[in-house]
């Protein structure tokens, strides 16, 4: 996929969806690295998931440090996560590359889910072909 990093990071600045402080943990079959969770701050913006790095002073960076892009992905309650009140996501139904997150509490939790399955490309494509249909059914 091709991008604008300048763009992306325009993107990234602009008043998010949904932001919070949050727990990354990268799952990779077949890795024998020791997997740990690295504090970051992610902000939701459309089907984007930015994350930026958080220095010892508890201060956020101001270019993200990397983006997920929520194009099919699922994101589920992960009570095997290794912390508690954490979800994962997988993206295409595939098990290779999941990402595992956690948060603070249940109610952060829940959002977080609600937040990015509402927020993939093919949920969105599928309400603007709802709104299509409604649209051609009342011109009539």
């Amino acid at each position: 996929m091709r991008f604008n990093e300048r763009q992306i990071c325009l993107l990234a600045q602009q008043t998010p969806d949904l932001e919070d402080r949050l727990y990354l943990k990268k799952k990779s079959p077949g890795s024998f690295k020791k997997e740990v969770f690295k504090h970051r701050w992610f902000k939701l913006k459309y089907n984007m998931l930015f994350h930026f790095k958080i220095a010892e002073t508890g201060q956020v960076s101001e270019e993200p440090d990397g983006v997920i892009f929520l194009a099919d992905c699922v994101a589920r309650a992960e009570y095997d996560g290794g912390a508690p009140f954490t979800l994962s996501l997988t993206f295409g139904g595939c098990f290779d590359r999941i990402l595992i997150l956690a948060t603070r509490d249940q109610e952060a939790l829940t959002k977080w889910i609600t937040a990015i399955n509402n927020a993939s490309y093919d949920l969105l494509r599928q309400r603007v072909s709802l709104l299509r249909q409604q649209i051609a059914f009342t011109s009539m």
